[in-house]
């Protein structure tokens, strides 16, 4: 277990690392940074990074951020070896993990997954009616629950798709 904690304090601090180096870039492109991940899968380490502005991000938004983002890596050389880069958005299934995206979350639906279960359930699903900073209200099967951030094992929106 101590191996996983320090594991993830290093891919922690790369993809913090990640972030700062890109902001410069990121900024320029009017884009946020939802989601940053490094990881090994067959031998090949990717970079993954989640990128949205209000009204969406596009294709030719991704293929000029994946450009000047690449470039600021390897210039910096945040990444020892090759590496494959992935610029995506988030899609309607959007992972919320900053304060900021449980506070764009507001009046929409969400899945929320609770690392200790409640009631026997570690899964909820309800509209969003609050985020203090620190606390996320939801309507979950007409009952108001809050769950405070260190509790939430993952959240990402859940809404209702017409098909």
């Amino acid at each position: 277990m101590v191996k996983k904690a320090w594991a993830k304090e290093i891919m922690d601090s790369i993809v913090e690392r990640i972030e700062e180096t890109i902001s410069d870039t990121v900024r320029g492109l009017k884009v946020n940074v939802v989601d940053i991940e490094v990881g090994k899968y067959g031998g090949k380490t990717y970079l993954r990074i989640t990128l949205d502005r209000p009204g969406g991000i596009t294709v030719d938004d991704c293929a000029v951020a994946s450009e000047l983002i690449g470039q600021v890596i390897d210039r910096e050389n945040l990444i020892s070896g090759s590496y494959v880069l992935e610029i995506m958005s988030p899609g309607v299934n959007r992972p919320l993990k900053k304060a900021r995206d449980f506070e764009m979350s507001v009046g929409k639906i969400a899945r929320v997954r609770i690392i200790e279960p409640r009631d026997g359930r570690d899964v909820f699903r309800g509209e969003v009616t609050s985020f203090d900073g620190n606390v996320l209200s939801m309507v979950v099967d007409g009952e108001r629950m809050e769950f405070v951030l260190e509790e939430i094992a993952s959240a990402r929106l859940d809404p209702d798709l017409p098909w």
